[in-house]
């Protein structure tokens, strides 16, 4: 078998050319360099020597600045909205159930370096998500029941 320099793949041997990237096994291509280096041209990616858990460890070092703190402030207001709601200020909770959708995935960022703003801004997210669907239910049921002249 055949590891190919650039992806790693196995190929069998005697092949001329690599069955993943296709990359030429002659002579007159470019070898790899003798030691091993990380990252890419631009230099913020980890290089094919690395492994998995590097790879994650790199990523994960990275700070997303504001990120948990755009998810808390994101997931307060998702849940004002959506208890706006149920005080008469109808349909604001579909603003609120998807604000609370950002505000998750936006929490995703931060809990990747473990950001207490980013878990209360996930926490807040589910809330509002669970009101805004709550709200949807309650009016869906109220305009059946008005359509069908019960209330």
């Amino acid at each position: 078998m055949i590891k190919c320099f650039i992806c790693g793949a196995k190929n069998e041997d005697g092949a001329s050319y690599c069955k993943n990237c296709g990359v030429s096994f002659k002579a007159n291509v470019l070898r790899p360099p003798e030691t091993p280096q990380s990252g890419n041209l631009f230099g913020d990616a980890p290089g094919p020597q690395e492994t998995y858990n590097e790879t994650y460890q790199h990523y994960a070092s990275k700070k997303e600045p504001g990120s948990a703190t755009a998810s808390l402030l994101l997931g307060i207001l998702a849940v004002v909205l959506c208890v706006l709601n149920y005080f008469g200020v109808y349909f604001v909770h579909i603003a609120g159930t998807f604000l609370g959708a950002i505000a998750v995935t936006l929490s995703r960022l931060g809990l990747k370096i473990r950001d207490g703003k980013a878990i209360f801004g996930l926490v807040f997210g589910i809330i509002a998500i669970i009101l805004g669907v709550v709200a949807f239910i309650i009016g869906a049921i109220a305009g059946v029941l008005n359509a069908a002249g019960q209330i």
